[in-house]
C-alpha cells in the first residue's frame, strides 16, 4: 500500500548549518562576543546542541535536520573519477555551500571558491609558507603547518569562514601582525558600503565575492583590532597584536556577491530550487536537484538516511550514473522499500531527453539498477510516484497522438528483476491545457492523476482528478472527479495522494472572496462508486492569500491526511493534520505556525506513523523535520467526541459539556462517539452516571448480551447513548464516567448539563372572516387538544370550543380548523391553548 505523497513543487530544501567540533583539534579560547559557531535552534528541532561525528565518522542524532545539514556542508575527499573533471585538477577535497551557492575545492596550497554562475573563481593561498598537513573534521578543513599555525576553513550557513590560529608571534615582526594572501585572477578593493570589508571583482569589474567580518582575539578572549587591506595581487590581514597573549585566532568570512544567483547576499528574494522528500519505514530520502557537487554546478544529489534506534544516520549519498553539471539529478524522486527512482531531467547520456535512474538495495548497500528513457518525454515529467514494482510519471505538457497538449502519464513495471519500457496513457477526452499529469500517485492497482487545467462546462480551469485502475501496462479510467462546488480557476488536482479507497486533492487557487483561500477535497469509493466525501477549508483569509492545499499527504488507509498552506507572506506556511473519526474529518494538530523563519512552500511526505516536513526557504538553508504520529505506546487510547456523525467535536476528560435547551416530559437521545486512537483493542468496561445525576438522565448499558463490555478495535468507533426525560424545569446535570482499558485514562469523566425550558407554542395561527364567520386555521402538531379562547380586550378570555382535524385542500395536509359562527362584528382576539 502506498502511504506516501510525492510532491511536484519545484523548490530546494536546505538546512541550517552546524559546526562539528573535533575532539583532537587544538583548543583555543574565544572572546565572549565571538563564540565558536554552533547550530542555531530551529523551530522543528527538539535540541539546539550541535552534533559531532561518531568514532567511525558516522553522524547520528535524533534530528534528521542536523544530520542532513552536517552531511550537506561536510568537506569530503575528491574521488578518482571526480579528479578527471577539469575544475578538480589538483583538488584534494570538495565542499558546497547551498545557501550562498558556492563550491570550494581545496588544494595543497590553498582553496578555489566558485559561485554557481560559472564566473571566475576566488583562489586564496597564503604567501611565503611551507607545505601543510591537511586534515578534515566534518565541515572544517585545517592546514597545519610546521610553525605551529593552523589555517582553516569552516563551511557554515552564512558562507565559508576563513580563519587561522597562530600559536606564537612570528620572529622579527613589527607592532602589527601581517599575513599576506594571493587571490588568483581577481582584484581586490575596499567595499564602498563598508570600507572595512573587501570585494573581489573580475576583469570587467563585476563584483563576485565578498570578504568581510574580520574578527581577531587572543588566548584571554581579548578582541584585537584588525583590518583587511588590499595588497599587490592579493590582500592581507593586519592585526594589532601588541600585548596579545598567544595563540591568536583570526576569522573572516567569504560570501557570494553575484546578483544573478538566487540566495546570494545580493539577492533579496532568497533561494529555492528543486526538492523531493519521501519516507518509508525507517528510511528517509531528500533529493536536491540543484545541489552542486564535485562533478559540476546543479548536478544534483539524493541523500538516504536510516533510523538507528533513536538516531538518524546517513545511509548513502547517491549521484547520477554519469554526473555532470546542470543534470538536475533528483528533479523528481521516490522511495519504496528497497527501490529508489530518481529523475535526471537533463541527462544527455547517451542521448538528450532525460532519464529515470533506478537503484536497488542489495541488503548491504544501494546499487545502480537501470536507466529508463522514453525519447524526450522524461525530461518534461512534473510528477513521479513509485510503489513496489510500478513506476508512474506525470507529463502535463505531453502532446497526444493528434498533436494536442493534453498531458499524459507513463507506466513502467518490474518483472523478474527487469523494468519494462514506458507505456503512455492519454486522457480519453483531453483538450489542450488540461495539464493532465501535473500530479500523480499510486496505491495498489489504482493510479490517481491530477489535471488542474481541466474545465467543466463554463467553469474554466476548475480542475479535476482522474482515477485509473489496472496492472502492468493496462490501465483504464475508472472515474473523473470534480469538486461539488467547483468554480473557475480553482485548479483542483495541483497535488494528489491516494491510500486505499480515498483520494485527497488540493485546490490551492480556490477563491470565493477577494483573497485566495484554497481547499483540499477528499473523495472516497463506496460500492464501486467514487464521490466527494468532504471539503476541508480554513477560515476566510485576512490580509493575505492562503493557498490551502498547496501540498498534501495521506496515510492510515485514507483516514489521516496532512495539508500544507502557503500563506502569501514571510512565515506564512502552515501544516495541519486531519483525521477521520466516524464520518467526520477534524483537525488533530497544527504545525509550524509561529516561527521566526520563512515557512512558505511546506513539503510533505507521510506514512502511517511518521510525517516528514520540508521548509525549503526557512533561514539561510531551510529546514526539515520528522514527526511521530499517533500513540507512541502499543496500548489502547480513548478519545471521546460529541455531535452529529459528520460534525464531531472532540472533548477532554473533565471538560463540561452542555447540550443546551430541552423540553420537559420529552424523550431525548444524545450519542457520544468513542474512538480508539491507540494501537491495540480498547474495551469500555462500564458507562455509568455518578450519584449526583439529575432525575430523568440515564445511560444505556454498554456491550451486547452476554458480554457487558464494548470492544473497539484500533482506528474504529462505537457509541454510548445518554437518554433524557426530565419531569421538571430548570438546570439538569450529571457526570458520565467511562471506564476503559486505556492505561492513561482508566476513568474518562464527561460532566453534562441540560436546561429544561417550557416548550414554546408553534407559530402558524391564521384567521380569516368569511360571510361573518371567523375561521381559525392551525398546523396539526402532536398535541391532544387545541382549545380556542376569545377576547375583546386581551384581558378577559372566554373558552369557545376545540379545533377539529380536517383535510385542507389548499395545502394538501391535515390541519386544525375552528369556525366561530357567533363571532362579534367588531374587533375580536383569539388564542389557542395546546395540551
Amino acid at each position: 500500500m502506498n502511504t506516501r505523497v510525492l510532491l511536484s513543487a519545484a523548490l530546494l530544501c536546505g538546512l541550517a548549518s552546524l559546526f562539528l567540533p573535533d575532539s583532537n583539534s587544538p583548543q583555543t579560547a574565544t572572546p565572549p562576543s565571538q563564540a565558536e559557531p554552533v547550530l542555531k535552534a530551529t523551530p522543528l528541532s527538539s535540541s539546539s546542541e550541535s552534533i559531532a561525528p561518531q568514532g567511525n565518522g558516522v553522524i547520528a542524532d535524533p534530528s534528521l535536520e542536523k544530520v542532513l545539514t552536517a552531511t550537506r556542508l561536510g568537506i569530503r575527499a575528491i574521488t578518482s573519477a571526480e579528479s578527471l573533471h577539469p575544475d578538480n585538477e589538483g583538488a584534494l577535497y570538495f565542499a558546497t555551500n547551498p545557501g550562498q551557492q558556492l563550491a570550494a575545492r581545496f588544494r595543497a596550497d590553498g582553496v578555489s571558491i566558485r559561485n554557481s554562475s560559472g564566473g571566475e573563481a576566488l583562489a586564496i593561498s597564503r604567501r611565503d609558507c611551507e607545505t601543510a598537513h591537511i586534515a578534515t573534521h566534518g565541515t572544517r578543513i585545517e592546514y597545519q603547518r610546521a610553525d605551529g599555525s593552523t589555517e582553516w576553513y569552516q563551511n557554515s550557513d552564512t558562507g565559508f569562514e576563513h580563519g587561522m590560529t597562530i600559536t606564537a608571534r612570528p620572529q622579527g615582526g613589527s607592532d602589527e601582525l601581517r599575513i599576506l594572501f594571493d587571490s588568483g585572477n581577481l582584484s581586490a578593493r575596499a567595499d564602498e558600503v563598508d570600507p572595512g570589508d573587501l570585494v573581489f571583482s573580475d576583469k570587467t569589474g563585476k563584483p563576485l565575492y565578498g570578504y568581510r567580518d574580520l574578527k581577531a582575539w587572543d588566548a584571554t578572549g581579548r578582541a584585537l583590532q584588525g583590518e583587511l587591506a588590499v595588497a599587490e595581487s592579493g590582500f592581507e590581514w593586519v592585526i594589532q597584536d601588541r600585548g596579545a597573549v598567544y595563540p591568536v585566532t583570526i576569522d573572516p568570512l567569504v560570501v557570494s556577491l553575484d546578483e544573478s544567483i538566487p540566495g546570494s547576499e545580493a539577492d533579496s528574494d532568497g533561494y529555492f530550487g528543486g526538492i523531493q522528500i519521501d519516507i518509508d519505514g525507517d528510511r528517509a530520502m531528500v533529493a536536491a536537484s540543484q545541489e552542486t557537487t564535485a562533478s559540476g554546478t546543479n548536478a544534483g544529489l539524493v541523500y538516504l538516511f536510516l533510523r538507528s534506534g533513536p538516531d538518524w544516520v546517513l545511509e548513502k549519498t547517491i549521484e547520477s550514473l554519469d554526473p555532470r553539471a546542470h543534470e538536475s539529478f533528483g528533479h523528481r524522486a521516490a522511495l519504496a522499500g528497497d527501490t529508489l527512482a530518481v529523475l535526471a531531467r537533463n541527462d544527455i547520456d547517451p542521448e538528450v531527453g532525460g532519464s529515470v535512474q533506478m537503484f536497488r538495495y542489495t541488503g548491504i548497500t544501494w546499487m545502480f539498477d537501470t536507466k529508463l528513457r522514453s525519447g524526450d518525454s522524461v525530461s518534461w515529467a512534473n510528477s513521479l510516484a513509485l510503489e513496489d514494482s510500478t513506476l508512474v510519471l506525470g507529463l502535463p505538457g505531453k502532446l497526444n497522438i493528434e498533436g494536442v497538449g493534453t498531458g499524459a502519464f507513463m507506466v513502467s513495471t518490474r518483472s523478474f528483476g527487469q523494468w519494462s519500457s514506458f507505456n503512455m496513457v492519454y486522457p480519453p477526452d483531453g483538450v489542450a491545457g488540461d495539464s493532465f499529469g501535473w500530479s500523480i500517485d499510486i496505491d495498489g492497482n489504482r493510479i490517481v492523476v491530477g489535471s488542474p487545467g481541466r474545465s467543466q462546462g463554463a467553469k474554466q480551469y476548475c480542475g479535476s482528478v482522474f482515477v485509473y485502475q489496472g496492472s502492468l501496462n493496462f490501465w483504464n479510467k475508472e472515474a473523473e472527479l470534480f469538486a461539488e462546488d467547483a468554480a473557475g480557476s480553482d485548479q483542483l488536482g495541483q497535488v494528489v495522494a491516494i491510500d486505499g479507497d480515498r483520494v485527497i486533492a488540493g485546490a490551492p487557487e480556490l477563491k470565493r472572496t477577494s483573497l485566495v483561500n484554497g481547499a483540499a477535497y477528499i473523495f472516497s469509493r463506496t460500492g464501486g462508486v467514487w464521490s466527494q466525501e468532504t471539503k476541508i477549508i480554513g477560515p476566510p483569509p485576512v490580509g493575505f492569500h492562503v493557498y490551502m492545499g498547496s501540498s498534501v499527504a495521506m496515510a492510515n488507509g485514507g483516514s489521516r491526511v496532512a495539508i500544507g498552506n502557503m500563506i502569501g507572506k514571510v512565515n506564512g506556511g502552515q501544516v495541519a493534520i486531519y483525521e477521520r473519526v466516524g464520518r467526520t474529518w477534524f483537525r488533530r494538530a497544527s504545525l509550524i505556525t509561529d516561527f521566526s523563519g520563512d515557512t512558505r512552500y511546506p513539503q510533505l511526505g507521510m506514512t502511517d506513523t511518521q510525517l516528514i516536513v520540508g521548509l525549503p526557504i526557512y533561514g539561510p538553508l531551510g529546514s526539515v523535520e520528522i514527526y511521530n504520529l499517533g500513540n507512541s505506546s502499543s496500548g489502547p487510547e480513548i478519545s471521546v467526541f460529541t455531535g452529529p456523525e459528520k460534525e464531531l467535536r472532540e472533548i477532554q476528560s473533565g471538560a463540561p459539556l452542555s447540550f443546551g435547551e430541552v423540553y420537559p416530559n420529552e424523550q431525548g437521545a444524545w450519542p457520544l462517539t468513542i474512538y480508539n486512537d491507540g494501537a491495540s483493542q480498547l474495551q469500555i468496561l462500564d458507562a455509568s452516571l455518578q450519584n449526583d445525576a439529575s432525575q430523568g438522565l440515564s445511560v444505556d448499558p454498554v456491550g451486547n448480551f452476554p458480554s457487558t463490555n464494548l470492544f473497539i478495535e484500533p482506528g474504529q468507533t462505537a457509541q454510548v447513548m445518554l437518554r433524557t426525560n426530565f419531569p421538571t424545569l430548570g438546570l439538569k446535570s450529571g457526570t458520565l464516567r467511562l471506564t476503559s482499558t486505556d492505561p492513561d485514562e482508566v476513568a474518562f469523566d464527561v460532566p453534562v448539563s441540560f436546561q429544561v425550558v417550557t416548550k414554546p407554542l408553534p407559530p402558524g395561527l391564521t384567521i380569516r372572516r368569511v360571510a361573518g364567520i371567523s375561521i381559525l386555521r392551525y398546523p396539526h402538531l402532536q398535541f391532544m387538544d387545541y382549545q380556542v379562547e376569545r377576547s375583546a380586550d386581551l384581558s378577559t378570555w372566554q373558552p369557545i370550543g376545540s379545533m377539529q382535524l380536517e383535510w385542507d385542500a389548499e395545502t394538501f395536509t391535515n390541519i386544525r380548523i375552528f369556525r366561530d359562527f357567533n363571532a362579534p362584528s367588531d374587533k375580536v382576539f383569539y388564542r389557542v391553548n395546546v395540551q
